[in-house]
């Protein structure tokens, strides 16, 4: 048997023809349950002293043999590695991997800056959910469309049904082991249909210092049609134009200056004050238009403290035209000279109102 210890392995080469003792030894391939990233020194010294790669073990290789430029082994990650005794860490990567599982493929690209691999789902065959259940059922048939999307051709689900503290919980998201306010978790109410994201105590009431900030362009919240506010509507319930109906007043449709908006003193005792609620409410629809109270404020600049008017007495210093026209014009007369007046115009939609800036005017 002694002729085999040189032998290259070639089939029909061993006793019968020349041993190998003059020979190279044959090129090895190796296994190891260690890996390149987190055992990579360990990997270089046993390479260089010429030891087994098994964690587990110092022992030499068997029958005094040692490693060549050329040996392969494959780490516990299933990538393959060339030993090459001129390289400072005694190994070069062979860019091969040999998959770990059927069901997960390295992504694209190289490591990341911190020497971690990402890997993902074989894109052309697997798709992998997250399932926490009691009694096996077939979670992607439990309900109907969403969005017109059968739940099957979703990139994933998250199906659970168990129990705990009347939650049922699906994802957490935390960053930190010393600390509750950095996580964030989504569960539902078990028994109905309502479901929450966030963070609370053991109350479930009492929420922790935790925010989330939505960064988009444009945030909506879609409800109900009849979905309005009443006397039962819960505390902290999110109020949406859905519920308000007067987009007339928000920003940037209505004007809080608007160019027809003018307002002049021809004389020294008089002043003019034009408008257009068109421009105002920042729509050429009737229907808001005329669904929209406009009042005209017009008021002398004064101190009113302590000061006792009569109601009998026309010249008090103040005047609200309700309900003015779609556009127009007033004319207000008999006013002091170089005094300062104001004036600003008040929409109201559905009760809620909103104001122009306020505009001085100085008859002179």
């Amino acid at each position: 048997m002694g002729n085999f210890k040189y032998s290259p392995g070639l089939i029909g080469y061993g006793i019968e023809g020349k041993d190998g003792s003059t020979g190279l030894s044959g090129i090895s391939l190796m296994f190891t349950d260690l890996d390149t990233i987190n055992d990579v020194n360990t990997i270089t010294d046993r390479i260089s002293n010429n030891k087994l790669l098994w964690s587990s073990s110092l022992s030499l290789l068997p029958n005094g043999r040692k490693y060549q430029t050329g040996d392969l082994f494959i780490d516990r990650t299933g990538e393959v590695y060339e030993i090459d005794l001129s390289n400072i860490l005694k190994f070069v990567t062979t860019n091969v991997n040999l998959s770990t599982s059927k069901y997960f493929a390295k992504s694209l690209g190289n490591k990341t800056y911190n020497l971690q691999e990402r890997y993902s789902n074989i894109y052309d065959r697997y798709l992998i959910d997250s399932i926490n259940t009691e009694n096996p059922v077939d979670y992607s048939l439990l309900i109907s469309k969403i969005y017109n999307i059968y739940p099957i051709h979703y990139t994933t689900i998250q199906y659970s049904d168990i129990d705990f503290q009347s939650y049922i919980p699906f994802s957490l998201y935390n960053s930190s082991n010393t600390s509750d306010n950095m996580s964030l978790s989504i569960v539902k109410e078990s028994g109905n249909s309502i479901f929450h994201i966030g963070n609370t105590y053991n109350d479930q009431i009492t929420a922790r210092d935790v925010s989330l900030i939505i960064d988009v362009k444009k945030l909506r919240i879609n409800k109900y049609t009849n979905n309005y506010f009443s006397e039962t509507t819960e505390d902290e319930t999110v109020l949406t134009n859905h519920e308000i109906n007067s987009n007339n007043l928000f920003d940037i449709v209505f004007d809080t200056s608007p160019n027809t908006f003018i307002v002049s003193a021809p004389s020294s005792t008089s002043v003019d004050v034009s408008w257009n609620k068109y421009e105002l409410i920042g729509t050429s629809d009737e229907d808001a238009v005329n669904n929209t109270i406009v009042n005209l404020y017009f008021y002398e600049v004064s101190t009113y403290n302590s000061l006792n008017y009569s109601f009998n007495n026309t010249k008090m210093p103040r005047c609200v035209l309700n309900n003015i026209d779609v556009s127009g014009k007033v004319t207000f007369s008999n006013l002091t000279a170089d005094k300062t007046y104001h004036t600003y115009l008040e929409a109201d939609c559905n009760g809620w109102v909103r104001k122009t800036l306020v505009r001085p005017v100085v008859p002179t």
